[in-house]
């Protein structure tokens, strides 16, 4: 977090922010910590508007998950089902805290 909250490129800054976050629930919490703060500060800022572009790309590989699930059957054991219906928890669970972010 230290690195990306350093660069020099604000759309790389940006860009790798939207990635932690459809990652999020993936991270050791410190790092959820450091996340939270960094988008915080972005959120206060003058690029609140990446806020916005965050949950829409997350929004985005919600459907794309959803839409994937839809494959298989409800209950199914299937590993793939398996793995997606953990993604779309992971995502809304993100898309949780980023809201909650947002709202200040």
């Amino acid at each position: 977090m230290d690195a990306i909250a350093n660069v020099e490129n604000p759309a790389a800054m940006v860009l790798w922010l939207a990635i932690l976050w459809l990652k999020y629930k993936e991270l050791i919490p410190q790092v959820q910590e450091q996340l939270e703060t960094v988008t915080k500060e972005v959120a206060q800022g003058r690029r609140r508007t990446d806020l916005d572009m965050y949950l829409s790309v997350m929004d985005s590989e919600l459907r794309k998950a959803e839409d994937a699930l839809t494959q298989y059957n409800t209950w199914s054991t299937d590993p793939a089902a398996l793995a997606l219906r953990t993604k779309i928890n992971n995502l809304q669970q993100a898309r949780v805290s980023l809201v909650t972010l947002k709202r200040g």
